[in-house]
């Protein structure tokens, strides 16, 4: 038997069976793939998660407190304990307010950030991540040590004559290089080994970008009407597919990709109801599953 989570989930982060949930109240629960079931939750800060980044032996967790203007960012391996550092929120807050440093207890580092963390991403031989207005970093995950920063690119318009600010909406690595995407269209890559910016676009399709995932073969991107694009590694478009609602995770198996979202899973061939809502994804003994919003799990296409 499948372990559900121990409340509604409001996002999940990672990478096939490396995940964690954020649940209502920002405790994060980590996915035991080999148990199939999910660890008790943790609340290493009291304030709302950013972004995590996951691999099988860490995540770096980043958080946000809009009230405070504080941010930060912490390393954990996924085999630790990742116990509360704080009583509860009068206890942070009172941390904060006396202008002690923040501490994450039992994280492999952490740091406070002058901006929030707009996405990360993590492999094994390094982690990205974009700070708000300030840059884009590469760090050693385990030491947090800073390998280059390199500034935010220079979006290309949404549109000719457009003049709008545009924030980074997720952050990509690869073997060589680093794909860097905005909310409103445009791409940027880097060089993985230093940083250097070698090339820039739109992407071929005119709506606002919502989630961005890259796949063996290309990339599957959403736009907030409805809709959900496939494109090889090079941007081109090479379907469009109208959804019922927003898409929330998008895999691709092979050749093909699934997705999952608001009452519904999808693949090229078919649109199928789900009574709840898909946040998660990834292929258990060969059968697609799916993580719902109530912290279930379901077969992918299942209408129960």
């Amino acid at each position: 038997m499948i372990g559900g989570a121990a409340g509604p989930i409001l996002r999940c982060f990672g990478k096939n069976e490396a995940m964690v949930a954020v649940l209502m109240d920002d405790s994060i629960q980590r996915w035991d793939n080999t148990n199939q079931k999910f660890l008790p939750p943790d609340l290493p800060l009291p304030t709302e998660v950013a972004e995590i980044a996951v691999r099988e032996d860490l995540a770096i967790i980043s958080w946000i407190d809009r009230e405070l203007r504080i941010a930060q960012i912490a390393g954990y391996s996924m085999d630790h304990e990742w116990p509360a550092a704080y009583t509860d929120r009068a206890d942070y807050r009172n941390a904060i307010m006396a202008n002690k440093e923040i501490h994450t207890l039992k994280s492999l580092w952490n740091h406070g950030m002058s901006a929030e963390i707009l996405a990360m991403d993590i492999d094994e031989r390094g982690a990205v991540f974009v700070a708000m207005n300030r840059g884009i970093y590469l760090i050693e995950p385990t030491t947090s040590h800073e390998i280059w920063r390199s500034e935010i690119p220079e979006w290309l318009p949404p549109w000719e004559g457009a003049k709008i600010d545009s924030l980074t909406l997720s952050v990509h690595l690869s073997e060589n290089l680093i794909y860097i995407f905005d909310d409103r269209g445009s791409w940027a890559c880097l060089e993985r080994s230093n940083g250097t910016h070698t090339g820039k676009g739109r992407l071929p399709f005119r709506g606002k970008p919502t989630a961005i995932w890259r796949g063996p073969s290309g990339w599957a991107m959403t736009e907030s009407r409805h809709k959900i694009h496939l494109l090889n590694h090079e941007f081109e478009l090479l379907t469009t597919i109208d959804t019922p609602g927003p898409v929330r995770h998008a895999i691709q198996v092979g050749t093909e990709w699934y997705w999952t979202g608001w009452r519904h899973d999808g693949e090229l061939s078919a649109i199928h109801e789900r009574p709840e809502h898909g946040v998660w994804m990834y292929l258990m003994d060969n059968q697609i599953k799916v993580l719902c919003n109530d912290g279930q799990w379901s077969p992918f296409g299942s209408i129960v």
